[in-house]
């Protein structure tokens, strides 16, 4: 899988840089989360609900307020549904808000965490290209650990330039790429590649 998408070495991670970005709020009950927005909030399990057949597992969890909303899975997912929201026991989840019916839901959330830390850590997340057989957690995983290799560089555009356009450094622009939407980060690394294209060019025309 990995092959496929080009990823042989460590520095093809690092340049693997995400399509988009998911955007979560974080909201303190579902009163202030608008259906199709992806959020962060914190609800608790009531019951479990198994539908006949290949039909979907569900949820129902109440926020501070006492409002409810339904998680809902579908398929194999729904088996590790219980370990992760035992009743009665508050979790944060993070996934987009929908409707169904007069009822609030959320199918399949992105994530489940025990602590606010960690749910609040996800309010931006990146979203890589895949290929079959790898997923977002996978890759960004392995794209952590390339990027925990690279060491600063020194400096090879020109100061004035680096100074006018306000640029990061290079291994600067690489983390804010990963983490974000920073257009200053993308075109100074696409300033990189076109560079490094003309400088390979005059070498091979000098040679």
């Amino acid at each position: 899988p990995l092959e496929r998408l080009g990823l042989t070495r460590v520095r093809d991670f690092v340049y693997h840089l995400p399509d988009r970005f998911v955007q979560r709020r974080a909201v303190a009950n579902l009163d202030e989360a608008s259906v199709g927005e992806n959020i962060v909030v914190q609800l608790t399990p009531l019951e479990y609900r198994n539908a006949a057949g290949r039909g979907p597992f569900r949820v129902p969890a109440a926020d501070a307020a006492g409002n409810v909303c339904t998680l809902t899975w579908f398929g194999r997912a729904a088996y590790s549904a219980r370990k992760q929201l035992p009743l009665g026991e508050a979790r944060w989840i993070a996934g987009r808000l929908d409707q169904f019916g007069q009822a609030l839901q959320i199918v399949h959330p992105d994530h489940i965490s025990e602590e606010s830390g960690a749910a609040l850590g996800q309010l931006t997340e990146p979203v890589y290209p895949l290929s079959e057989g790898l997923t977002q957690g996978r890759i960004a995983a392995l794209v952590g650990q390339a990027m925990a290799q690279v060491a600063p560089l020194p400096e090879w555009i020109e100061p004035g330039l680096l100074a006018k356009m306000q640029w990061p450094d290079w291994r600067d622009a690489l983390v804010l790429a990963h983490q974000g939407e920073h257009p200053a980060a993308r075109d100074r690394l696409a300033y990189d590649e076109l560079l490094a294209n003309s400088l390979a060019l005059l070498l091979v025309k000098n040679a």
